[in-house]
Formats: structure tokens, sequence, C-alpha cells
């Protein structure tokens, strides 16, 4: 499993990611398997201890998954099998564009290690994307 990961992230920069999103793409929001519509995120803070909140952002053959399972760290679960032409890696790499851009943050595509530090993953970073370049950078140890 990979993720798109944004570290630091607030209240707000969530609530304008999720705007973001469900403008831009097409989307669905679940709550224990049931699809409704997407609330705010901070409805969806309260109630992901009480029940499966997801959201599904759907492009073009491929899916990501955002599970909300931290306050300041936005993650998008994504299959690496899933992106199998360039132009599914490219639609990755332009969301990832498109979030650096909106929260003016760097956006890494990381292995998914759900306990390892900020530091550890981006040092693991496959690459990133810092704000205003659009540009894919490739991390290499």
């Amino acid at each position: 499993m990979l993720e798109l990961a944004v570290f630091d992230t607030s209240y707000d920069e969530w609530q304008a990611v999720l705007d973001y999103l469900s403008a831009n793409f097409a989307i669905a929001y679940s709550e224990d398997g049931v699809v409704l519509p997407l609330p705010r995120f901070e409805e969806i803070r309260r109630k992901r201890n009480q029940r499966t909140v997801m959201l599904e952002i759907l492009l073009s053959g491929l899916t990501l998954n955002c599970h909300f399972l931290d306050d300041d760290h936005i993650q998008l679960n994504i299959l690496p099998e899933d992106v199998d032409s360039s132009e599914k890696a490219d639609l990755v790499f332009r969301l990832m564009s498109g979030l650096a851009n909106l929260l003016n943050k760097e956006v890494l595509l990381v292995p998914e290690f759900l306990s390892a530090s900020r530091e550890t993953l981006q040092k693991l970073a496959v690459c990133s994307v810092a704000p205003g370049t659009n540009e894919i950078r490739l991390r290499r140890g």
C-alpha cells in the first residue's frame, strides 16, 4: 500500500481538502459502509470514533481511500497495482500537485507504515511535490 501524505494539517486545511476533492473528483463518503453526503470535517472527526468512516476518491480506474485517522496528517491510500499505466500515474501526480498548491505544503508519496514517524516517512518517500512547482521529484535514498 502507498499513501499520499501531507503533514502538519489543521482542521481548516482538512476542510479545504474535502471541498477541493468534492469539487474536482468523483467521491463517495461512507459511514459503516453506507454512502452518505459528505459532511464537514468537524462532523467526520466526531463520528470516526463511533463509526467506520471512509472517503473514496475515484480517479478514472483507480481509487484512493481516506480513513481520517489523524487530525494533523492527511493520508490518502492507494494500491500500487492499481497504478498500472502512465495515464493513471499522471492522475496521481496531478492530485499531488493540486493538494500541494491548495495547502501550500509538500505532498509525499510514501509506503504505508502506520507507526512510522514523519521523519522516517520523509526518508522513505518515493516522490514528492512542493507547492507552486507542479514538479514531481523522485526521491533516492
